[in-house]
C-alpha cells in the first residue's frame, strides 16, 4: 500500500474501528490500510482526542484539514439524507425506529429518498455512536444479593390448590483469589499488549484470564518464577483448562500462553 491515495471515508472508517478497541493488526488485515500508515492515523488521533468513544469524531472537514484531503466529494458520493444528519442523530439517541424517521422525512421535510439511503446514515452515525460504556459492580461477601421472583408449582392442601411462588435470593461471592504478585505480573503483561502489540480489549481480555489462570493454577500465591517453568507445566495445564472444548478454543489458550512465555 506504499503511497496509496487514500480517501476521507477510508480515514474516516479507521477512525471508527480505532474507537471501537480493534488493533492496527486486526484493520490492516480488513484491506482498509497498511500498518505504517495506521501507526501514524492513530497517533495523530490520540493526540487530538478522537479515540475517546465518549467524544463525537468530528466533522469531515477538520479530518481532511489533518490527514491533507478535500472534503468536497463528487455529488454521486453524498448521501441524500446528508442535510438531515443532525437531525437523525437526535432521533437514534431518542430510540426512533428507521422506518418512522424515514416516514417524517418524507412527511415533514419533502424527502424523495429511500430507506436504504436513511439505514445507511443510521449505520454510519451508530458506529461513530460506539458501544455504550457498562461498569462492573463489586460487592464484599454477602454485602449484596440478586432477588428473583417466579411462579412455583400448585400445591393441594386439604383437598384445596394453592398457588406457590418462589423467591431465590443469591448472596455475593467472592471471585477467585488471585494473589498480588500474580495481578502485578498480568497488569504488566496487559501493558505490553496494549502498548507494543496494540490489540484490542476484548482479545487483551481473553488472553489476561488465561495467563492469571495458569499462574495461579503453576505458583497458587507464592513468588513467580519462570525458570521453574517446565513444558509439562504448559502442556498439563492446557489439556486440563480444554477438556472438552473446540479447536478454536484450545488454540486460544495455546495463543495466549504463547504471547505471555515471549513477553
Amino acid at each position: 500500500m506504499t503511497n496509496r491515495r487514500f480517501e476521507l471515508f477510508e480515514y474516516r472508517q479507521v477512525l471508527v474501528r480505532m474507537r471501537q478497541g480493534d488493533s492496527d493488526r486486526d484493520i490492516a488485515r480488513g484491506g482498509l490500510m497498511g500498518r505504517k500508515k495506521l501507526t501514524s492515523v492513530r497517533r495523530e488521533a490520540q493526540a487530538r482526542g478522537w479515540l475517546d468513544p465518549a467524544q463525537l469524531l468530528p466533522d469531515d472537514t477538520v479530518i481532511a484539514g489533518v490527514f491533507g484531503r478535500t472534503p468536497h466529494l463528487p455529488s454521486t458520493c453524498v448521501s441524500t439524507v446528508e442535510p438531515f444528519r443532525e437531525q437523525i442523530r437526535g432521533w437514534l439517541a431518542a430510540g426512533v425506529q428507521g422506518t418512522t424517521i424515514h416516514a417524517t422525512l418524507r412527511r415533514n421535510h419533502g424527502y424523495t429518498g429511500s430507506y436504504s439511503a436513511v439505514r445507511r446514515m443510521m449505520v454510519h452515525l451508530a458506529a461513530e455512536r460506539g458501544v455504550a460504556a457498562t461498569t462492573i459492580l463489586e460487592f464484599a461477601p454477602a454485602d449484596a444479593v440478586q432477588v428473583d421472583f417466579g411462579a412455583g408449582p400448585v400445591i393441594g392442601v386439604d383437598g384445596i390448590n394453592l398457588r406457590t411462588w418462589i423467591f431465590v435470593t443469591p448472596c455475593a461471592k467472592p471471585s477467585s483469589s488471585v494473589s498480588a504478585v500474580i495481578a502485578r505480573e498480568v497488569a504488566d503483561f496487559d501493558r505490553h499488549l496494549t502498548e507494543i502489540r496494540g490489540l484490542s480489549d476484548s482479545t487483551r481480555d481473553v488472553r489476561r484470564r488465561h495467563v492469571s489462570e495458569f499462574l495461579v493454577d503453576r505458583f497458587g500465591i507464592g513468588a513467580i518464577t519462570i525458570s521453574k517453568l517446565m513444558p509439562s507445566d504448559v502442556a498439563r495445564f492446557v489439556e486440563r483448562r480444554t477438556h472438552g472444548l473446540a479447536p478454536n478454543s484450545i488454540k486460544g489458550v495455546g495463543i495466549s500462553l504463547r504471547s505471555y512465555l515471549i513477553f
